[in-house]
């Protein structure tokens, strides 16, 4: 009786151990099943950061003339089109969220980050002629431009 009794509980911890091994596979290959369920915390605890040997290239723009949606439309239509340059690895273009803390700035009105593989891929978009393009032809419609880039710090 002993024997069947830890046959019955070595069968349920291998059971448990391979179901939660499947849903681990299943939230990995389809994120999206946890968008609106208690298991993200699983995903959150799995995920992991970008890597350190990456270069991030991140600019804000302030519009010179915020008030105009041609303007809005015409930068954004630059920066889509920024996004071609192909040592780009990934993209984002954003506007400002609406968190509203002390230590929040939402004063600008575009915002782009640019994540290249290395240092020397971020010094090729910078003459790239899609780049130099998009300062040429966009530099009139910002007032201020403030760029953070950054590496690894470890």
């Amino acid at each position: 009786m002993v024997a069947t009794g830890s046959y019955h509980f070595s069968t349920l911890t291998i059971l448990t151990t391979l179901t939660i091994l499947t849903i681990l596979t299943i939230l990995t290959i389809h994120p999206t099943l946890t968008e609106n369920s208690n298991i993200s915390f699983t995903l959150n605890s799995i995920k992991q950061m970008l890597s350190q040997d990456l270069f991030i290239h991140h600019v804000y723009f302030w519009l010179e003339h915020p008030h105009k949606p041609e303007e809005h439309a015409a930068l954004l239509a630059g920066l889509k089109a920024l996004s071609k340059v192909p040592s780009i690895q990934q993209f984002h273009i954003g506007v400002p969220a609406t968190t509203n803390r002390d230590v929040i700035d939402i004063s600008y009105h575009f915002s782009w980050l640019a994540v290249f593989p290395t240092k020397e891929a971020q010094d090729a978009y910078q003459i790239d002629p899609i780049h130099l393009h998009f300062v040429d032809t966009c530099k009139h419609l910002w007032k201020k431009v403030t760029v953070f880039d950054s590496v690894g710090a470890y």
